[in-house]
């Protein structure tokens, strides 16, 4: 990576990071950060701007030159009265002001250390064997995004700053003996989130692996706990998804998430009656939802077993957290989801919260959401549109945001500005293409090649599997049938053209006797 001034972009100019925020940058701003960035210092006119953009077949105007510049001053920050990075010559071009300098290594989730007393060689290099071990085994139960590093000696107030979490530990030889003490901490304000005391026989007669994996486990759910408790920041994740994100352990996109699961489990056995941790294992049944269908591991039936044990959990503890807004809201979005009639009480619940004091970027999505689901598409828009105001550009509550939005104008068949919005998202997070981009096509469109690559891997019952796992996530919750067919009919269309199957959702009987016979033949295959 490099660093010019206060931003640390990585080699290809695809990211760049200030503090907390990351900033992403298009195609098009990639190409002339690049040309600009590589020859700073020095005016580049107009003309050497657009053979660069020639250069990497992306064709350019004049005109359109200086409206990428304008982008990427809005995205740096920069003013053109003032500049830090991008001068302007008025009838000449534009001189990248600075020069780069070797960024920062990257900020650390969990850094192991300081670490004090490890000062007798004979049990030094042991003891550092173990942390290495913990790194590895707390590494192993987050998201691999997540980077856990380990400090080489007792570390500064610098380490502990290029990192979110610190794990504190001392040590002392006593007897026979290896006393441990490790504290928990949040890096930012050094706040203790937890203490921790064991002790070792020494010398070691065999590996700690027991010791390792429960203290890793006892960490990573300190974490989890903490993250639940204290909500998120409005640039990482939405409020209302604080109490998901969290079960899912740090969301995680693969099986390690059913980790959190276990870790729920245990706390509601310890306390039935504890209204968080009931939230906190009925939005973890909501990930088992979500992320089931993708591993091949949920069928109606289970789905709908599912849900009825969200709404018991929801109902029967909405009462006893009247004071407590994030839990409430994230009630209203586990009833919102599962779509079993309680519509006017989800309405009434975000009414509530949004007029109390917290935090508004919570709550627009979910207004979104129930404006959409109304067929209020224009209202609906609206709220989406507060809520990417206030995001930072590349945070995932700007990509969560614009996922819904491009779901709100699909509902609208409003094709044009979807097409549009859709490839903007696709420049930014290129790994949309594999995702979102999968269920927006339209009826008569091929699929591109990687998608039709995945879906005949599924094969036909998997495939169909599909377009369910569409319906059930996204297009069900819009009251108006034709809505809802617009967020699966165009897929549902393009699965049919390749593969000669009928998709029939739940909310209608089949058209037709052969359309019955057709789903049926599929469902038996």
């Amino acid at each position: 990576m490099k660093r010019f001034l206060d931003l640390a972009f990585d080699d290809e100019m695809k990211i760049a990071k200030r503090g907390e925020e990351t900033i992403r940058f298009s195609k098009s701003e990639r190409i002339l950060l690049l040309a600009l960035t590589k020859n700073h210092g020095r005016l580049m006119s107009r003309d050497a701007l657009l053979n660069a953009a020639s250069a990497a077949d992306d064709d350019r105007s004049d005109r359109s030159i200086d409206y990428v510049i304008n982008r990427l001053r809005q995205k740096l920050k920069d003013d053109v009265k003032s500049p830090r990075f991008l001068a302007t010559r008025y009838g000449e071009g534009y001189v990248w002001l600075v020069a780069p300098q070797e960024a920062e290594p990257d900020k650390a989730f969990v850094l192991i250390g300081p670490c004090y007393g490890l000062n007798d060689e004979t049990f030094e290099r042991p003891v550092r064997e173990l942390l290495q071990d913990l790194r590895q085994a707390i590494a192993s139960r987050i998201s691999p995004d997540r980077k856990v590093s380990i400090t080489t000696g007792p570390g500064t107030n610098g380490d502990r700053l290029n990192c979110e979490y610190s794990l504190e530990f001392a040590f002392l030889q006593e007897a026979g003996r290896i006393h441990g003490r490790s504290i928990l901490r949040l890096a930012s304000n050094t706040q203790i989130i937890s203490i921790r005391k064991f002790a070792l026989d020494w010398p070691f007669a065999e590996p700690q692996e027991s010791t390792v994996e429960g203290l890793a486990a006892e960490i990573v759910e300190c974490i989890v706990l903490h993250k639940s408790e204290n909500g998120t920041q409005r640039n990482e994740i939405p409020l209302e998804l604080s109490m998901h994100e969290a079960s899912r352990l740090l969301a995680l996109a693969d099986t390690a998430w059913l980790k959190s699961g276990e870790m729920i489990a245990k706390k509601r056995a310890e306390d039935p009656e504890d209204s968080k941790y009931a939230i906190m294992w009925a939005s973890h049944l909501y990930a088992t939802i979500l992320f089931a269908p993708l591993l091949g591991d949920l069928n109606d039936e289970r789905r709908a077993e599912t849900e009825l044990e969200i709404e018991a959990l929801c109902l029967n503890h909405l009462p006893r957290v009247q004071g407590h807004a994030i839990l409430r809201i994230c009630i209203a979005k586990l009833l919102f989801f599962i779509d079993r009639g309680h519509m006017e009480l989800v309405e009434s619940l975000v009414s509530e919260v949004y007029e109390q004091e917290i935090s508004f970027s919570s709550v627009y999505p979910l207004l979104g959401q129930l404006k959409a689901a109304r067929g209020h598409f224009d209202e609906a828009i609206r709220y989406f549109d507060h809520a990417l105001h206030v995001a930072e550009t590349g945070s995932k509550f700007e990509l969560y945001v614009s996922v819904l939005r491009l779901k709100a104008l699909l509902a609208a068949g409003r094709r044009q500005e979807l097409d549009r919005d859709a490839q903007a998202l696709f420049e930014l997070y290129p790994e949309t293409i594999d995702t979102v981009g999968l269920f927006i096509g339209k009826p008569d469109d091929p699929f591109r090649p990687q998608h039709a690559a995945y879906l005949d891997s599924l094969g036909t019952r998997g495939v169909l599997a599909v377009v369910s796992y569409l319906y059930h996530s996204s297009a069900r919750h819009f009251i108006s049938p034709e809505h809802r067919e617009r967020i699966y009919g165009g897929f549902a269309a393009q699965v049919e053209k390749r593969y000669g199957v009928i998709f029939v959702p739940p909310d209608r009987h089949a058209a037709s006797p052969s359309e019955a016979e057709d789903a049926q033949n599929l469902s038996d295959s």
